[in-house]
């Protein structure tokens, strides 16, 4: 139960911080996860990376792209 708790929570943050302005923006917990993480796809490590390779066929494919960029890139913190 605590494990599907954190679950909501990550993917509540999600919402919040990465969909914002997207079509996903207002959508249900299930169909976040349903359209971003139940997704076929290869992850290739290498020495310095890890690249997720996704199907030419994933319509969401390109909100998965936004979405990782947006997760990627962290706010700055204004020091006075």
């Amino acid at each position: 139960m605590l494990l599907a708790a954190a679950a909501y929570a990550l993917v509540k943050h999600i919402r919040r911080t990465a969909l914002v302005g997207t079509a996903l923006e207002k959508a249900e917990v299930g169909t976040i996860r349903l359209r971003l993480f139940r997704v076929a796809g290869l992850a290739v490590k290498s020495a310095r990376r890890l690249v997720v390779r996704l199907s030419t066929g994933y319509v969401w494919r390109d909100l998965f792209a936004l979405v990782a960029q947006r997760l990627q890139t962290r706010p700055r913190i204004e020091s006075s």
